[in-house]
């Protein structure tokens, strides 16, 4: 059996000693954060006691505020807004954080999540469908956790005089749907510096700028709730 030696990081003794005073802790947690590249007291910092205001500015993602302003619009001219969102977790969590901060808004909305087996993923056709035979009535429908690869779709409902908010983190083909706004951190023109987001944290990031407008008071620790759940059960960072 080949032998294997398990490789351990060493840090000098003041490095440790200094962690371990600044923010009195055990030499065996100054050096977990040394193992995670945590060595400035400002990355320190930022990692043991977080806060909102270390958060990337929302306006870093293209087309946020414009997806936001168009929201608010939809909420004082009396509009029918539905989310459409994918069935998973991420998806779920997405779906349930807009609800409940529209709904205090006082929004005139409501939900859609396609059924697995018969519908699949995405904006399926049994949902223009519906909306062609005016079983379901909107005029802003918002993607969340898809959209971004429904190119065809999206020009449908376009076609249908509504429109269209994606909210996406999947990766982006070469065409962008010609949706009204799409908030997606892996569009090639995007600056956020956050590529990794899924689509409960793009969520979160998306309403709590929202919220800047709303005034929503005691929600956005709701809010972040179901975006930690939609983070750990989509696997990211």
């Amino acid at each position: 059996m080949k032998k294997v030696k398990p490789i351990v990081n060493e840090y000098s003794i003041k490095e440790i000693d200094e962690i371990s005073k600044k923010f009195n802790l055990t030499p065996i947690s100054s050096k977990i954060l040394l193992n995670r590249q945590l060595k400035t007291f400002e990355d320190i910092n930022e990692f043991l006691f977080p806060d909102f205001k270390y958060f990337e500015d929302a306006l870093n993602y293209k087309d946020l505020e414009k997806g936001c302003i168009r929201i608010l619009d939809a909420i004082n001219n009396h509009e029918k807004i539905c989310i459409y969102g994918d069935y998973d977790v991420d998806g779920v969590t997405s779906i349930s954080q807009f609800m409940l901060l529209l709904k205090q808004a006082g929004a005139d909305i409501f939900y859609y999540v396609p059924e697995r087996e018969s519908e699949g993923y995405g904006i399926s056709t049994d949902f223009i469908h519906k909306i062609k035979s005016n079983e379901i009535y909107m005029d802003l429908l918002i993607t969340v956790d898809c959209g971004i690869a429904e190119t065809d779709r999206v020009n449908e409902i376009n076609g249908l005089n509504k429109q269209v908010i994606i909210l996406d983190h999947h990766q982006c083909g070469d065409i962008i749907p010609s949706a009204y706004a799409v908030i997606n951190p892996k569009q090639k023109d995007c600056p956020s510096k956050n590529k990794q987001l899924c689509a409960a944290g793009l969520s979160f990031k998306f309403l709590r700028h929202l919220n800047s407008y709303l005034k929503i008071e005691n929600i956005e620790d709701k809010l972040l709730e179901l975006a930690c759940l939609g983070t750990i059960a989509d696997i990211v960072d």
